[in-house]
């Protein structure tokens, strides 16, 4: 399982963005990706 960098909830379907030029982040919802 990955845990969610915004709320640290770890979530079996959790997934990453990545943006160029930065690391990649991973969330176990929309939600936390929009207050990311």
């Amino acid at each position: 399982m990955a845990q969610c960098d915004v709320c640290g909830n770890d979530y079996d379907k959790a997934f990453e963005v990545t943006v160029p030029g930065e690391e990649p982040r991973t969330f176990d919802s929309f939600e936390c990706a929009i207050h990311a």
